[in-house]
Protein backbone atom coordinates (compact mmCIF):
# COMPACT_ATOMS: atom_id res chain seq x y z
CA UNK A 1 0.00 0.00 0.00
CA UNK A 2 2.81 2.41 0.86
CA UNK A 3 4.50 1.73 -2.47
CA UNK A 4 1.25 2.29 -4.38
CA UNK A 5 0.72 5.57 -2.54
CA UNK A 6 4.16 6.78 -3.62
CA UNK A 7 3.86 5.57 -7.19
CA UNK A 8 0.26 6.48 -7.97
CA UNK A 9 -0.96 8.69 -5.12
CA UNK A 10 -1.91 12.33 -5.24
CA UNK A 11 -0.75 15.04 -2.84
CA UNK A 12 -3.26 13.97 -0.18
CA UNK A 13 -2.10 10.33 -0.33
CA UNK A 14 1.54 11.36 0.03
CA UNK A 15 0.78 13.59 3.02
CA UNK A 16 -1.05 10.74 4.77
CA UNK A 17 1.84 8.37 4.00
CA UNK A 18 4.43 10.81 5.34
CA UNK A 19 2.37 11.39 8.49
CA UNK A 20 2.08 7.68 9.29
CA UNK A 21 5.71 7.03 8.32
CA UNK A 22 6.90 9.34 11.13
CA UNK A 23 5.88 6.80 13.79
CA UNK A 24 7.50 3.87 12.02
CA UNK A 25 10.68 5.81 11.39
CA UNK A 26 11.09 7.01 14.96
CA UNK A 27 10.27 3.56 16.29
CA UNK A 28 13.03 2.10 14.14
CA UNK A 29 15.50 4.81 15.19
CA UNK A 30 14.87 4.12 18.86
CA UNK A 31 14.91 0.35 18.45
CA UNK A 32 18.20 0.39 16.54
CA UNK A 33 19.90 2.72 19.05
CA UNK A 34 20.44 5.22 16.27
CA UNK A 35 20.30 8.27 18.54
CA UNK A 36 23.40 7.46 20.67
CA UNK A 37 25.25 6.41 17.50
CA UNK A 38 24.55 9.76 15.84
CA UNK A 39 25.44 11.62 19.04
CA UNK A 40 28.80 9.80 19.08
CA UNK A 41 29.47 10.85 15.49
CA UNK A 42 28.60 14.47 16.31
CA UNK A 43 31.09 14.40 19.17
CA UNK A 44 33.79 12.93 16.92
CA UNK A 45 33.03 15.64 14.37
CA UNK A 46 33.32 18.25 17.12
CA UNK A 47 36.72 16.84 18.09
CA UNK A 48 37.90 16.96 14.45
CA UNK A 49 36.74 20.56 14.21
CA UNK A 50 38.37 21.56 17.49
CA UNK A 51 41.69 20.07 16.37
CA UNK A 52 41.32 21.81 12.97
CA UNK A 53 42.31 18.64 11.17
CA UNK A 54 40.44 19.58 7.99
CA UNK A 55 41.97 23.06 8.04
CA UNK A 56 45.54 21.74 8.25
CA UNK A 57 45.30 18.44 6.40
CA UNK A 58 48.96 18.34 5.40
CA UNK A 59 49.97 18.25 9.08
CA UNK A 60 47.90 15.15 9.74
CA UNK A 61 48.95 12.80 6.94
CA UNK A 62 50.22 10.03 9.30
CA UNK A 63 46.94 10.13 11.24
CA UNK A 64 44.89 10.05 8.04
CA UNK A 65 46.82 7.02 6.80
CA UNK A 66 46.22 5.19 10.07
CA UNK A 67 42.50 5.99 9.94
CA UNK A 68 42.32 4.80 6.33
CA UNK A 69 44.24 1.57 6.94
CA UNK A 70 42.54 0.62 10.20
CA UNK A 71 39.14 1.67 8.89
CA UNK A 72 39.36 -0.71 5.94
CA UNK A 73 41.03 -3.44 8.00
CA UNK A 74 38.20 -3.44 10.53
CA UNK A 75 35.36 -2.27 8.32
CA UNK A 76 35.58 -4.64 5.34
CA UNK A 77 35.27 -7.98 7.23
CA UNK A 78 32.68 -6.62 9.65
CA UNK A 79 30.67 -5.15 6.76
CA UNK A 80 30.60 -8.57 5.12
CA UNK A 81 29.41 -10.13 8.37
CA UNK A 82 26.83 -7.39 8.83
CA UNK A 83 25.46 -7.98 5.33
CA UNK A 84 25.46 -11.76 5.89
CA UNK A 85 23.50 -11.54 9.16
CA UNK A 86 21.02 -9.11 7.60
CA UNK A 87 20.35 -11.31 4.57
CA UNK A 88 20.76 -14.88 5.76
CA UNK A 89 20.49 -15.04 9.57
CA UNK A 90 17.09 -14.85 11.22
CA UNK A 91 16.57 -13.80 14.79
CA UNK A 92 19.77 -11.76 15.19
CA UNK A 93 19.67 -10.03 18.58
CA UNK A 94 19.41 -6.26 18.73
CA UNK A 95 22.74 -6.06 20.57
CA UNK A 96 24.50 -8.12 17.87
CA UNK A 97 22.85 -6.10 15.10
CA UNK A 98 23.98 -2.81 16.70
CA UNK A 99 27.52 -4.13 17.23
CA UNK A 100 27.90 -5.24 13.61
CA UNK A 101 26.52 -1.88 12.48
CA UNK A 102 28.90 0.18 14.63
CA UNK A 103 32.02 -1.81 13.73
CA UNK A 104 31.24 -1.92 10.01
CA UNK A 105 29.55 1.31 8.95
CA UNK A 106 31.59 3.71 11.07
CA UNK A 107 35.10 2.38 10.28
CA UNK A 108 34.27 2.30 6.57
CA UNK A 109 32.96 5.88 6.70
CA UNK A 110 36.15 7.08 8.40
CA UNK A 111 38.27 5.13 5.91
CA UNK A 112 36.44 6.69 2.97
CA UNK A 113 36.81 10.17 4.48
CA UNK A 114 40.52 9.73 5.16
CA UNK A 115 41.07 8.34 1.65
CA UNK A 116 39.39 11.36 0.09
CA UNK A 117 41.53 13.70 2.20
CA UNK A 118 44.71 11.89 1.11
CA UNK A 119 43.66 12.03 -2.55
CA UNK A 120 43.07 15.75 -2.16
CA UNK A 121 46.56 16.21 -0.72
CA UNK A 122 48.04 14.16 -3.54
CA UNK A 123 47.21 16.98 -5.97
CA UNK A 124 46.53 14.70 -8.94
CA UNK A 125 42.78 15.22 -8.64
CA UNK A 126 42.83 18.95 -7.85
CA UNK A 127 40.63 19.85 -10.85
CA UNK A 128 38.08 17.22 -9.88
CA UNK A 129 37.97 18.41 -6.27
CA UNK A 130 37.62 22.02 -7.41
CA UNK A 131 34.53 21.09 -9.42
CA UNK A 132 33.09 19.20 -6.46
CA UNK A 133 33.65 22.28 -4.29
CA UNK A 134 30.91 24.10 -6.22
CA UNK A 135 28.43 21.41 -5.21
CA UNK A 136 29.68 21.51 -1.62
CA UNK A 137 29.01 25.24 -1.38
CA UNK A 138 25.45 24.67 -2.57
CA UNK A 139 24.74 21.45 -0.68
CA UNK A 140 21.28 22.53 0.56
CA UNK A 141 20.17 23.69 -2.89
CA UNK A 142 21.48 20.49 -4.50
CA UNK A 143 19.75 18.31 -1.90
CA UNK A 144 16.40 20.03 -2.33
CA UNK A 145 16.72 19.99 -6.12
CA UNK A 146 17.40 16.24 -6.09
CA UNK A 147 14.36 15.64 -3.88
CA UNK A 148 12.08 17.80 -6.02
CA UNK A 149 13.24 16.31 -9.34
CA UNK A 150 13.05 12.74 -8.00
CA UNK A 151 9.49 13.33 -6.80
CA UNK A 152 8.52 14.52 -10.27
CA UNK A 153 10.22 11.52 -11.92
CA UNK A 154 9.35 8.65 -9.58
CA UNK A 155 6.19 9.64 -7.69
CA UNK A 156 2.60 9.73 -8.83
CA UNK A 157 2.73 13.52 -8.76
CA UNK A 158 4.86 13.36 -11.89
CA UNK A 159 5.87 10.54 -14.22
CA UNK A 160 5.33 7.74 -11.68
CA UNK A 161 8.39 5.78 -12.83
CA UNK A 162 9.01 4.09 -9.46
CA UNK A 163 9.81 0.37 -10.08
CA UNK A 164 9.65 1.01 -13.83
CA UNK A 165 13.40 1.54 -14.19
CA UNK A 166 16.13 -1.06 -13.73
CA UNK A 167 19.26 -0.53 -11.66
CA UNK A 168 21.32 0.52 -14.70
CA UNK A 169 18.75 3.16 -15.65
CA UNK A 170 18.48 4.44 -12.06
CA UNK A 171 22.26 4.77 -11.70
CA UNK A 172 22.46 6.48 -15.08
CA UNK A 173 19.72 8.90 -14.03
CA UNK A 174 21.48 9.61 -10.73
CA UNK A 175 24.89 10.28 -12.28
CA UNK A 176 23.37 12.41 -15.06
CA UNK A 177 21.38 14.47 -12.56
CA UNK A 178 24.45 15.04 -10.37
CA UNK A 179 26.57 16.03 -13.38
CA UNK A 180 23.95 18.55 -14.51
CA UNK A 181 23.76 19.93 -10.99
CA UNK A 182 27.54 20.27 -10.91
CA UNK A 183 27.42 22.35 -14.10
CA UNK A 184 24.58 24.41 -12.68
CA UNK A 185 26.43 25.06 -9.40
CA UNK A 186 29.57 26.13 -11.25
CA UNK A 187 27.57 28.49 -13.46
CA UNK A 188 25.65 29.92 -10.49
CA UNK A 189 28.63 30.52 -8.18
CA UNK A 190 30.52 32.32 -10.93
CA UNK A 191 27.76 34.93 -10.76
CA UNK A 192 26.41 34.82 -7.21
CA UNK A 193 27.98 34.63 -3.76
CA UNK A 194 25.70 31.87 -2.42
CA UNK A 195 23.36 29.21 -3.68
CA UNK A 196 19.71 30.36 -3.69
CA UNK A 197 18.64 28.23 -0.72
CA UNK A 198 21.87 28.96 1.16
CA UNK A 199 21.26 32.68 0.62
CA UNK A 200 17.75 32.46 2.06
CA UNK A 201 18.92 30.30 4.97
CA UNK A 202 21.79 32.68 5.78
CA UNK A 203 19.46 35.69 5.86
CA UNK A 204 17.03 33.86 8.15
CA UNK A 205 19.92 32.87 10.42
CA UNK A 206 21.45 36.32 10.79
CA UNK A 207 18.28 38.37 10.31
CA UNK A 208 20.02 40.71 7.86
CA UNK A 209 19.72 41.46 4.17
CA UNK A 210 22.76 39.90 2.46
CA UNK A 211 23.76 40.78 -1.14
CA UNK A 212 23.50 37.83 -3.50
CA UNK A 213 25.31 38.98 -6.65
CA UNK A 214 29.07 38.95 -6.76
CA UNK A 215 30.73 42.34 -6.94
CA UNK A 216 32.55 42.87 -10.22
CA UNK A 217 36.04 44.27 -9.66
CA UNK A 218 37.34 46.30 -12.61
Amino acid sequence: MAFLALKNGNVSDLLVYNYTEIYYRWGYLLKSNRLPKVLGLFLIGLLIGRRKILVNLSEHVPELRKVRNWGFLVGIPTSLMYAYTELFVEGTSLAAHSAWYVFSVFPMAFAYGASICLLYLNGSFSKLFKNFSYVGKMALTVYLMQSFISILVFHGLGLGLAAEMGFAAIYTFGFALFFLQLLFCRWWLNRYAFGPCEWIWRQLTYGNRIPLKLKVIN
